[in-house]
């Protein structure tokens, strides 16, 4: 597989004082076929105006702010933002998909679209950006775009509202397709996602939610078609928490500027580094006959079926592809040390008994796809995949089942040890177990002032994961309970993950750090979501729980230790750690109760806390006595910003 670090893809910029004259803009690198996005242009002057792109070369681009025809044409200092990609179809480095492509087209709205048909269908809808790239036409001219899907979209363009009925000559016109989401590309932290129908003539604000620790660079486009008069858009206030918008039409025609509210996609990025991903052919979406290459590979194991353990140790370059290992009782299943760019596809592990199906240690580069492990018994603290003091390691689309150890086992386990770095573990399947979903553990004990564990394991992301039926413990332990999830990692990373029947003790356990967002939770016997002051604050000094959604039903296992609530944020001072967070925001969650069945537990406890901020939660509590919070101690919460969260009782 490529290295990401190797292939540079694109950049970004700002421009703070463009006008009506033209000003070139030189790139930090070199592009084979590079494509501009410079949209929206700031609002200092109300004139109707747009980012004009013209000379794009491998180096540079040139750029000026049009305004439409029954102006004068001069414009004060302006700033913009912009994107410049290489054409082509990329995997980001978290597996994000991303696609950039021109079209050559003479359409106005008032003529028809194009159709976009892109060359690798998204999973889900993307959100798409477009640019005008040439000016074979003087006339004032911006881009639309609708009816967006998985396999394409439509674009035109529109001249100012006087002229829209007219000729254009023959353009290029860039376009833009991303995943939605938020994330790190290449140590730049970003956001994209979509308004919704709510952006109109009048300033709208899009809140980047904490994802952003400086102001962005910021690219917009309106989505829909919802209003056919020609517009575009205009920004201000950006800032690192969010930015006013809104859409702009023209008085070429008339005086009227109202547009119908319209949705509106954005991506916002910070960082100064360079943008890299690979060509989508060299991904993992690659299919088994591109995998094996014997010129990747030093060594390559396709096709074994065997009861004996595989050792790779001081190796590299390994594949091993298309195996079976039944009855494995005399040593991990798979078995890698000192070793790297190890690639496990398509391998099934049935019955490992006393020890690991997967045990990676001292190893860099390990790539796990499309692996089946069915039934661990025996020891106690057993593991699908256990990983000690490696780095870059990914694990997907897997599946994790019947792991019959007692004690602190799981499906995924990272170990102590301070050395583990960037693992990405997304789109598994971790179920019917009698330990933990996925843990990044590390020890109780301090091991100097200040730090309570030694397992930072920076750059941990688990999105995406569906994890039930966890902790079917044989008999009561006198030890801690175990989770769906159970993070000691400082600022992980912990979205998507479907978590439910957690029947020992909580759904998502975070005891650092993190960002927790867009999980759905349910039926725990403790806590569905809770954090604990168990371990120092990672480099952030910053959590955020936000869009999750946690439950209870009647079929919520029964408690023994209390009256757990939904969400539990667990906060003493001195308590194991005296680091203070500076920031702790809970918002847009919904939490919700809707039986007699389970008891009383508040659908929030909180302890004494540090910077604690609740904004724009649903609290749906529907029992006859609602218990909303319980509060242990005083903490320290925004209380201005409460009226901001919507209690329904009934």
């Amino acid at each position: 597989m490529s290295n990401f670090s190797d292939n540079i893809i694109g950049e970004t910029g700002i421009v703070s004082d463009i006008n009506h004259n033209s000003q070139t803009i030189f790139f930090d690198n070199k592009y084979s076929d590079p494509v501009i996005f410079a949209q929206p242009l700031s609002y200092n002057g109300n004139q109707a105006a747009i980012v004009r792109i013209e000379d794009i070369q491998s180096d540079r681009f040139t750029a000026s702010i049009q305004e439409t025809s029954n102006l004068d044409g001069k414009h004060i200092n302006e700033s913009f933002s912009y994107l410049v990609l290489e054409k082509g179809t990329w995997q980001l480095e978290n597996d994000t998909l991303l696609e950039v492509g021109t079209v050559d087209t003479n359409l106005l709205s008032s003529d028809g679209w194009e159709n976009i048909d892109f060359t690798h269908d998204f999973t889900e809808n993307p959100l798409v950006f477009s640019q005008v790239q040439t000016d074979n036409d003087p006339d004032f001219v911006r881009t639309r775009q609708r009816n967006t899907n998985t396999s394409g979209f439509e674009i035109t363009m529109q001249e100012e509202e006087a002229r829209n009925h007219t000729a254009h000559l023959t353009e290029s016109v860039g376009w833009l397709a991303i995943s939605a989401g938020s994330g790190n590309w290449s140590n730049n932290s970003y956001l994209a996602g979509q308004t919704g129908n709510s952006v109109s003539h009048n300033w709208h604000t899009i809140d980047f939610e904490d994802n952003l620790t400086q102001s962005p660079v910021l690219l917009a486009s309106i989505a829909t078609y919802n209003g056919a008069d020609p517009a575009g858009l205009r920004s201000s206030n950006l800032s690192s928490n969010q930015v006013d918008i809104k859409i702009e039409e023209d008085t070429s025609k008339d005086t009227e500027v109202s547009h119908n509210k319209e949705a509106v996609n954005f991506f916002a990025i910070t960082g100064n580094d360079f943008l890299r991903g690979i060509p989508l052919s060299e991904g993992v979406f690659e299919e088994n006959s591109e995998i094996i290459d014997e010129g990747k590979w030093d060594v390559i194991y396709d096709g074994l079926n065997q009861s004996e353990p595989l050792n790779i140790v001081g190796m590299q370059n390994v594949l091993i592809i298309n195996s079976t290992f039944n009855n494995v009782q005399s040593g991990d299943a798979i078995y890698i040390r000192d070793s790297d760019n190890v690639h496990i596809e398509n391998v099934t592990i049935n019955n490992t008994i006393n020890n690991d199906a997967i045990d990676i240690r001292y190893s860099d580069d390990v790539y796990i796809d499309d692996i089946i492990v069915n039934k661990i018994s025996g020891a106690s603290d057993l593991s699908g995949v256990r990983i000690w003091q490696s780095t870059d390691i990914i694990i997907e689309d897997s599946e994790f089942s019947r792991i019959f150890s007692p004690g602190h086992s799981a499906g995924i386990k990272i170990a102590r040890g301070e050395l583990t770095a960037n693992v990405t573990i997304d789109n598994n399947h971790v179920y019917n177990t009698y330990g933990n979903g996925i843990v990044s553990g590390g020890g109780s004990a301090a091991l100097e002032p200040n730090q309570a564990h030694d397992t930072p394991n920076p750059g941990l992301r688990i999105t995406n994961n569906l994890i039930h039926d966890i902790g079917k413990t044989p008999s009561p332990r006198a030890n801690s309970p175990v989770h769906g999830l159970y993070i000691k990692a400082q600022d992980a990373y912990i979205a998507g993950n479907t978590v439910y029947n957690s029947f020992d003790g909580e759904g998502i356990s975070i005891r650092s750090t993190a960002v927790v967002i867009d999980n759905k939770i349910w039926d725990t016997k403790l806590a569905a979501l809770a954090f604990y002051q168990d371990a120092p604050a990672g480099p952030s000094q910053k959590s955020v729980i936000k869009n999750n959604e946690l439950f209870f039903t009647e079929n919520r296992p029964k408690a023994d230790h209390g009256a757990a609530a939904l969400l539990r944020l667990h906060w003493t001072e001195n308590y194991k750690n005296s680091i203070q967070y500076d920031t702790f925001k809970v918002r847009n969650n919904k939490l919700s109760i809707n039986t007699e069945e389970i008891g009383n537990p508040a659908l929030i406890n909180l302890y004494s806390f540090d910077n604690l901020t609740l904004v724009g939660n649903d609290f749906i509590d529907k029992r006859a006595r609602t218990r909303f919070f319980q509060y242990i101690g005083d903490p320290l919460i925004r209380y201005e910003e409460r009226n901001t969260n919507s209690f329904n009782e009934v």
